[in-house]
């Protein structure tokens, strides 16, 4: 069987996003077997990534076609038997979005790389939710789903490497702070999401869980910190009721 290699092992925004690119070229092309080693903080993703063809091998596992992925290489390469998509480093050869033309769209730049939209990106992957963890998770964090709270992402990036911003919500409802806690993956916090009367949040890999997950009552703050941020590269394929905090 054909492969397709995809290098992109973290975040987890761009897994998420990108997973259309995947999808697309398993549909549309022969090679039909897709390769995609992450991170290992993304460890648990096979578990919620349940896609036939798709396998999730941790970088530091041995996997077909390694030797290419270590290779450095900045561009396609294209085989026979494989097709190679490098699409951690496609921001250093398109240097702004041809959408937007905005060099802070790096998910665009990944689909002008490989030439294909954007649009419905949601709509290429379902997430397995598991229900226990999710209330594991409520039940430790001492929250009654019943009454307001806000939940508050004041971070972005990948662990350990991730930058922050003071987000003070314009309420009186308690304040769920997303944290790092051992055991626990972003996945386990969909049933937080879902019951949340309001979510703030930086813009990062948090808002494509609540993308596919249809909320309607979410803040997006910016992590282009001096800069006038207009959120163009994100509001043409997110909800239209969100609200943008420069």
């Amino acid at each position: 069987m054909k492969t397709c290699l995809i290098k992109q092992p973290a975040g987890i925004g761009d897994i998420l996003f990108c997973q259309k690119i995947a999808k697309t070229i398993q549909e549309e092309t022969d090679y039909e077997k897709i390769i995609w080693p992450v991170s290992s903080q993304y460890a648990y993703l096979s578990q919620y990534l349940i896609e036939n063809g798709i396998e999730y091998p941790l970088e530091t596992e041995d996997f077909l076609h390694k030797e290419i992925y270590n290779s450095g290489n900045l561009y396609m390469i294209q085989t026979d038997n494989l097709l190679f998509v490098p699409l951690h480093t496609c921001d250093r050869i398109e240097q702004k979005c041809k959408c937007h033309n905005d060099h802070r769209a790096h998910g665009h730049m990944k689909y002008n790389f490989c030439n294909i939209e954007y649009t419905n990106w949601k709509d290429y992957f379902n997430i397995n939710r598991n229900l226990v963890r999710e209330d594991a998770l409520i039940q430790r964090l001492k929250l009654n789903i019943n009454e307001p709270y806000n939940v508050i992402n004041n971070h972005a990036g990948t662990y350990p490497n991730y930058d922050t911003s003071d987000i003070i919500p314009n309420n009186n409802y308690r304040n769920v702070y997303m944290e790092f806690i051992d055991g626990v993956n972003i996945f386990d916090w969909m049933g937080i999401f879902e019951n949340a009367k309001e979510i703030h949040t930086m813009e990062c890999g948090v808002y494509y869980i609540l993308e596919k997950m249809n909320l309607n009552d979410v803040f997006i703050y910016t992590k282009y910190k001096n800069q006038n941020d207009n959120f163009s590269y994100m509001k043409d394929h997110c909800n239209q009721k969100w609200r943008y905090i420069n």
